[in-house]
């Protein structure tokens, strides 16, 4: 992982591919947990499409279990990740990841969640179950 543009925004690329995105933060930061935060277009099946995402990314075998929830702190915006990472975030004394750079618990998830990173991709480019084109 060199963390050069393409690398940092492949999995935005791949949900802007098939789905009608309102708002997304494109890049991914492995110093950070890798995750992806976005919205989708309101057009009446947007519930559906976040769920064909979930369902993909459920669907993916590597360290971790990957999905798509909402995110814990907003009330329209959903988050790509780990499912470890959305425990995590909300539980109640969650303070932020900078408080956490010194726990082996996040710095394990954080390692298993980079090396899932590439497979995660693969994975994603072969899948065809939601692809709109």
């Amino acid at each position: 992982m060199d963390g050069n543009r393409k690398y940092s925004t492949e999995l935005a690329d791949i949900i802007m591919r098939n789905f009608s995105v309102a708002q997304m933060r494109r890049d991914v930061y492995f110093d950070k947990m890798p995750r992806l935060i976005f919205r989708l277009k309101k057009t009446g099946q947007e519930l559906g499409d976040y769920k064909k995402i979930d369902e993909a990314l459920r669907k993916f075998k590597g360290n971790l279990e990957w999905g798509v929830f909402q995110c814990p702190r907003s009330k329209v915006n959903y988050m790509i990740s780990p499912l470890k990472w959305e425990e995590i975030e909300r539980g109640k004394d969650f303070k932020g990841e900078d408080h956490l750079k010194g726990d082996i618990q996040y710095l394990s998830l954080l390692e298993q969640a980079v090396l899932d990173y590439d497979l995660f991709m693969d994975y994603l480019h072969q899948f065809t179950g939601f692809s709109k084109k």
